[in-house]
C-alpha cells in the first residue's frame, strides 16, 4: 500500500470485495464523463447492478500480470486496471481508469496514474498503451499530461449498453516506462 498523507489518499491492490465500490465509481464517472459523447438515454439507463456484473467479469478476466488498483479516501474514490498487452514488447495496457467526479481536479487521478506507472515500471514493463474515445477531450488531455502520446492508430468499438448499440471511435496512446537512474 502507498499512502499520500499530504492529500489523505492511499492506494492498494483491489480485490473482489472492492467490486461494488468500483462499480459505483464507474457508474458515477461514466454518467458525467460521457455526457455529450454517448446518448443521454444510454447513460441514464446504466445501472449499478450492470456495472457490478461488468466488473466481476473484468476482474475474473485479468491475467496473471493483471492488476486492479484502488485509491481511497474514506472509501474507494478511483480505480485503474491494467494487464500485459503482449509478451515480446513487455507492454502493459491500461484497460480502465476512473475517478469519482466529485474528486476531479484534486490530483486524485494524477496520484493514481503515478502509482500505476511506477508499479508497471517496477515489474519491468517497457511501455504502457491505452485506448480512449477520440471525442473524450478531458481524458485525452489527462493522458497527454501524464506523458502519453497519441499514436497513428484508431479503431471503432461497438458495445451494447443498456440494450442500445453504441459505437465510438477510439485512439491509441502510448508512453515509455523508462527506469529512472539513481
Amino acid at each position: 500500500m502507498r499512502v499520500s498523507p499530504d492529500i489523505g489518499l492511499s492506494i492498494r491492490l483491489g480485490d473482489a470485495d472492492d467490486l461494488p465500490a468500483i462499480a459505483r465509481v464507474h457508474l458515477d464517472s461514466a454518467r458525467v464523463a460521457y455526457r455529450g459523447i454517448s446518448p443521454d438515454a444510454v447513460l441514464e439507463a446504466l445501472t449499478l447492478e450492470g456495472r457490478l456484473a461488468l466488473w466481476r467479469r473484468r476482474f475474473a478476466d485479468l491475467g496473471p500480470d493483471g492488476r486492479l488498483w484502488v485509491i481511497e479516501r474514506a472509501g474507494v474514490i478511483g480505480f485503474a486496471a491494467a494487464d500485459r498487452a503482449d509478451e515480446e514488447r513487455r507492454q502493459c495496457e491500461l484497460l480502465s481508469f476512473y475517478v469519482a467526479p466529485d474528486c476531479w481536479g484534486e490530483r486524485v487521478g494524477h496520484t493514481l496514474m503515478q502509482w500505476l506507472l511506477d508499479d508497471c515500471r517496477e515489474r519491468d514493463f517497457d511501455r504502457m498503451i491505452l485506448w480512449t474515445i477520440r471525442s473524450n477531450r478531458r481524458a485525452r488531455d489527462f493522458y497527454e499530461k501524464a506523458g502519453f502520446r497519441c499514436q497513428d492508430q484508431t479503431r471503432t468499438i461497438t458495445r451494447r449498453e443498456s440494450g442500445v448499440i453504441v459505437e465510438h471511435d477510439e485512439v491509441k496512446y502510448a508512453r515509455p516506462l523508462h527506469r529512472h537512474s539513481s
